[in-house]
C-alpha cells in the first residue's frame, strides 16, 4: 500500500476504489479516515500555494475538493453523498475546536463523533436520507404558496387537486376524488411525470359553479350593434334569448341558453356574431373546429394518460384557457363532418354528447367534466348536410346573405374603420367616397359571394395602394371610384390589365395614379 507524506496510510488505487467488492464492504470509519487524511495533506499543500490564507480557510477549501473527488469517483450515488457530507462536517467541526492545529497533528474523529459535531454546528450541511427527493420548503405566505414549484412536490399537488375538485357537483366530485386516490401509488416514481401532469390539470381547471352576472338587454343590444353589422332580425332573435337568460338569473334560477345553430352563406359574419353574443352574455369564448374533431378523436376527447405525451382534448383545454365554468364554445363548420369514419363510427355520437348533456367525457381526465354552464353555438353553410338527430337538438337561426347596399353600409361602419386602425391610419389621411365603397361592394365578374370577405379583400387592396401613394406623394389620398378600378383592375376590368404603375412625383388628383406604365 502506498504511503502519503506524514507517515499515514494513503488511499487505495483508483481501480480498487471503483467497483471492488472489498471496498464496498469497507466500513464507514475507514472511509472517513481516508477522506480526512486526504484533506490533511491537501491542507499543507494549499498552505504552500496560498501562504496568505489562514489554516482554517485552507482546510475548508480542501474539504470541498475532497467531497467533489469522492463524489465523482464512487459509483454509489447515495453512499457518496453521505460520505462527502460527513467528511466536510468532521473537518469543519474539528477545525473550529482545534484552532491552529492542522495536518498530521490533528486529532482523528470517528463517524459518530463527526455526526455529533455536525448536529451542534447549525451551519454544517445535513445528510439527506437515502433515495429521498428534495422537497421545497414550506412557503411562508399565501402569495409564496401560489408561486411554489409544482414539480417534485407531490403532496402539495394532491392537496391542490383535492381542493379544486371540491367545488364540482356531487357525482363528479366523488369520481374525481376516487381517481386521485387511485393515482397516489404511481406518484412515487420520480422518472414518470405523467401523474404529476394529470394532477396539475385537475388543479388548474375551473370546477366551481359560477353565478351568472346581471345582464342588461339594452347594453347587450349595444354590444351586438357595435361588433356586428347588419342582420337586425338575427340580433333581435339573439336579444330574446339573452333576455330570457337575464330573467332566470335575476329570479335565482340557473340560466342556460340551449345550443344554437347559425346557418348562412360564407362570409356573412356568423363567427363574428357568435363572439358578439359571448360579450353580450359576459362570457369568455373559445372556438373548436368540427372537421378537425371528426378526423382525429384525440383532438376533442383527449388521449389516455398512460401514454407519454398525452393530454386532454380541446373542450377541456378551452375551459382551462377561459378560466371559468361559464364558457361559450363555438363549434365551426359542423356540416363538414358528414361521412367521416376515422373513429370507426359516425361523429354524431360526440356531437350528441356535447349538445345534449350536462357533462363531457374526456379520456385524459378519466371521468366526466361538468359543462352545465356552457353555451354551444354552431355554424354551418348548409343545413341539409347535418344529421337529423343533431339538428333536432339545435335552435336554428338563419343568417341571410347581404345585398350590395347592405355590404356597403357594413363596410362604412365596421370594415373600413377596423382596417384603418389595423394599418395605423385615420379618416383624414385616407378618406373614401361612398361611390368607391359601392363599387367595392358590388358584384363583379359573376361572383356569387353574398358575404363580406370579398369586400374586405378589395378594401384591403385599395388600402395597400393608398399607403404606397401616400408615402411617396404625401397625404391625404382620396379613395375614389377611379382609384378602386386601378387598384382592382384584375377583378373589375380584366381587359385592361397592365404590368403595373409607375409612381410619380407630382400630386395625385382624385386619389388615382396619373399615368399607368411599367414598374421601374
Amino acid at each position: 500500500m502506498s504511503r502519503l507524506p506524514g507517515g499515514r496510510a494513503g488511499q487505495r488505487k483508483t481501480e480498487n476504489r471503483t467497483g471492488s467488492p472489498a471496498y464496498r464492504e469497507h466500513d464507514g470509519e475507514a472511509t472517513v479516515r481516508e477522506s480526512r487524511l486526504t484533506a490533511d495533506v491537501g491542507t499543507s499543500a494549499a498552505a504552500r500555494v496560498f501562504p496568505a490564507a489562514s489554516p482554517n480557510a485552507n482546510r475548508e477549501l480542501c474539504s470541498q475538493l475532497t467531497a467533489a473527488s469522492v463524489r465523482t469517483s464512487d459509483a454509489d450515488e447515495g453512499r457518496v453523498g453521505r460520505i462527502s457530507t460527513w467528511s466536510a462536517a468532521s473537518v469543519k467541526s474539528e477545525g473550529s475546536s482545534s484552532g491552529s492545529r492542522s495536518g498530521p497533528n490533528r486529532r482523528r474523529t470517528s463517524p459518530r463523533k463527526a455526526t455529533t459535531a455536525k448536529a451542534e454546528d447549525p451551519d454544517a450541511p445535513s445528510a439527506p436520507p437515502s433515495g429521498a427527493a428534495e422537497v421545497p420548503p414550506e412557503p411562508a405566505s399565501e402569495e409564496d404558496r401560489e408561486a411554489w414549484p409544482r414539480r417534485g412536490d407531490n403532496e402539495w399537488l394532491v392537496r391542490r387537486a383535492r381542493e379544486a375538485v371540491g367545488g364540482a357537483p356531487g357525482r363528479v366530485r366523488r369520481a374525481a376524488l376516487s381517481a386521485i386516490e387511485a393515482a397516489l401509488p404511481s406518484l412515487g416514481d420520480p422518472e414518470d411525470p405523467k401523474p404529476r401532469e394529470w394532477l396539475t390539470w385537475l388543479a388548474e381547471l375551473p370546477w366551481n359553479s359560477e353565478t351568472a352576472p346581471n345582464l342588461d338587454v339594452t347594453e347587450a343590444g349595444q354590444i351586438l350593434d357595435r361588433l356586428h353589422g347588419g342582420h337586425p332580425d338575427v340580433k333581435e332573435a339573439m336579444l330574446d334569448r339573452i333576455a330570457s337568460a337575464a330573467h332566470v338569473a335575476s329570479s335565482g334560477g340557473t340560466a342556460r341558453i340551449g345550443p344554437i345553430l347559425l346557418v348562412g352563406p360564407p362570409g356573412t359574419g356568423k363567427t363574428t356574431l357568435a363572439r358578439a353574443i359571448a360579450q353580450a352574455l359576459k362570457m369568455p369564448s373559445e372556438s373548436v373546429s368540427a372537421p378537425a374533431a371528426a378526423e382525429d378523436p384525440v383532438y376533442l376527447q383527449g388521449c389516455d394518460r398512460q401514454y407519454r405525451g398525452s393530454g386532454p382534448g380541446m373542450v377541456i383545454r378551452a375551459f382551462r384557457a377561459a378560466g371559468s365554468s361559464r364558457l361559450l364554445l363555438l363549434l365551426d363548420e359542423i356540416d363538414k363532418v358528414v361521412g367521416s369514419r376515422s373513429w370507426g363510427a359516425s361523429p354524431t355520437a360526440w356531437l350528441l354528447e356535447l349538445l345534449g348533456s350536462d357533462s363531457w367525457t374526456d379520456r385524459y381526465l378519466g371521468f366526466d367534466y361538468p359543462t352545465g354552464a356552457m353555451v354551444v353555438i354552431c355554424t354551418a353553410n348548409e343545413i341539409n348536410h347535418i344529421a337529423p338527430p343533431v339538428l333536432d337538438r339545435l335552435d336554428v337561426v338563419h343568417v341571410p346573405g347581404l345585398s350590395p347596399s347592405e355590404r356597403a353600409a357594413v363596410a362604412r361602419t365596421h370594415l373600413w374603420p377596423r382596417l384603418l386602425e389595423e394599418y395605423c391610419l385615420d379618416e383624414e389621411q385616407v378618406p373614401i367616397l361612398d361611390e368607391a365603397l359601392a363599387l367595392a361592394a358590388a358584384d363583379h365578374l359573376g361572383t356569387s359571394d353574398r358575404g363580406l370577405r370579398l369586400v374586405e379583400t378589395r378594401l384591403r387592396r385599395c388600402l395597400y395602394r393608398a399607403i404606397r401613394v401616400g408615402s411617396r406623394c404625401g397625404w391625404p389620398v382620396i379613395i375614389s371610384p377611379e382609384f378602386v378600378r386601378e387598384a382592382l383592375q384584375d377583378r373589375i376590368q380584366p381587359s385592361r390589365r397592365v404590368a403595373g404603375f409607375a409612381l410619380i412625383d407630382h400630386p395625385v388628383e382624385g386619389g388615382s395614379l396619373q399615368s399607368p406604365g411599367p414598374m421601374p
